[in-house]
């Protein structure tokens, strides 16, 4: 039986909204720089209105407070991700493709300068603002994996994959490419992962996830 958790039912949609206006768009590039540079606390909307330049008016009527642009901006710098997913739902490709594009775009996301930053500046904070860890989360990770979770099960309606639960197959695909060097880099052991390190993963992760969900049925 298929399982998908209450965030996943909202189905498979394109990442197109945050470069649609110009206003919003910098707004959100004024704030991402601002809290990267002065972090959540530090930053206030006068000074994001300020930088973008935009009035205050201008700012509340995107955003409703300083919380909701910070969830904004996570959701942004997700977007090239699940512009890649969505793009792979329906291409005629191989699985192996397919998987190999999205490995390189999720590097390309969390080993970023900019959402290693990100990560530290939530966590640095998580004690006097504990929303900022759901909104990371609800605003990042989890639209990623509902995204490849609805792909997967997409791929086994097609009988490339044999799933019983698309979201937990996600869920793992995701933590193979993960691994500990991400936390490493966060926590500053390493600076970034080396193309090498990148390469080795994915072509160690693709083969064994295939290996593992692969539909043997299928002639």
């Amino acid at each position: 039986m298929t399982s998908h958790s209450k965030e996943c039912q909202g189905g498979l949609a394109p990442c197109g909204e945050y470069q649609d206006n110009p206003k919003r768009r910098a707004i959100l590039e004024a704030a991402a720089r601002l809290f990267l540079e002065r972090g959540f606390t530090a930053t206030s909307m006068d000074a994001i209105a300020e930088a973008a330049p935009v009035s205050k008016p201008t700012l509340y009527s995107h955003f409703k407070d300083k919380g909701d642009l910070f969830g904004a901006v996570i959701n942004g710098r997700c977007c090239s991700l699940m512009k890649s997913l969505y793009e792979h739902v329906n291409a005629e490709e191989s699985i192996e493709t397919s998987l190999r594009a999205i490995a390189e775009s999720f590097f390309d996301l969390i080993y970023a300068a900019e959402a290693i930053s990100l990560y530290r500046i939530i966590i640095s904070e998580l004690n006097q603002f504990p929303m900022l860890g759901q909104t990371l989360y609800s605003e990042g990770p989890t639209k990623i994996l509902c995204l490849l979770s609805a792909f997967f099960a997409q791929q086994n309606e097609k009988g490339v994959l044999s799933l019983d639960d698309p979201e937990m197959a996600a869920r793992l695909f995701l933590s193979m490419l993960k691994g500990d060097y991400h936390m490493q880099c966060l926590l500053g052991i390493k600076q970034s992962i080396s193309p090498e390190e990148r390469a080795r993963i994915i072509d160690a992760a693709i083969p064994l996830f295939i290996a593992g969900y692969r539909n043997r049925t299928k002639s």
